[in-house]
C-alpha cells in the first residue's frame, strides 16, 4: 500500500524528481534584527546554510555551537566575510554534548551577560 505522500502528490519517480529541481518560496517580511539565535553543529551543510540564512534575514547574533572549535572558527569567518558581517555578529561556543561536563559549562556561559568578543566556555 503506497503512504499518503506519495497518493496526495502523485508518483513515486515525480516525487524523487522534483527535490532536487523544487525551489522553496523566499521568506518575505521577516526582521531579525535586535534577535540572537543559537545554532548547533553549524559547521558545516545544512546546518550552516541555515545560519547564512537567518544572517541574511537581518539576525543581530549568531552564537555558533560547535564541537571542533576550529571547524566553527572557519564557518564563522566564512560567513563573516561572505555576508560582510562585522566581526563580533558571530561567536563560537565549545559545546560537545557527548560530554556532561562540556554542557555544563555550555549552559553557565549562557547565563553570564554577553562580553564583547566572548568565544566559549
Amino acid at each position: 500500500m503506497a503512504s499518503d505522500t506519495f497518493q496526495k502528490g502523485g508518483s513515486t519517480p515525480r516525487y524523487f524528481y522534483r527535490q532536487p529541481t523544487l525551489k522553496p518560496t523566499p521568506m518575505q517580511n521577516v526582521c531579525l534584527q535586535t534577535k540572537t539565535a543559537l545554532i548547533t553543529g553549524a559547521s558545516t551543510g545544512v546546518v550552516f546554510a541555515t545560519g547564512r540564512q537567518v544572517l541574511e534575514l537581518g539576525l543581530s547574533k549568531l552564537i555558533l555551537a560547535v564541537r571542533n572549535e576550529e571547524k566553527g572558527k572557519a564557518a564563522s569567518a566564512r560567513l563573516t566575510s561572505d555576508l560582510g558581517l562585522q566581526r563580533d555578529t558571530i561567536e563560537v561556543w565549545k559545546l560537545d554534548l557527548s560530554v556532561y561536563e562540556s554542557i555544563v559549562s555550555f549552559c553557565r556561559a549562557g547565563q553570564e551577560p554577553p562580553t564583547p568578543g566572548y568565544r566559549g566556555a
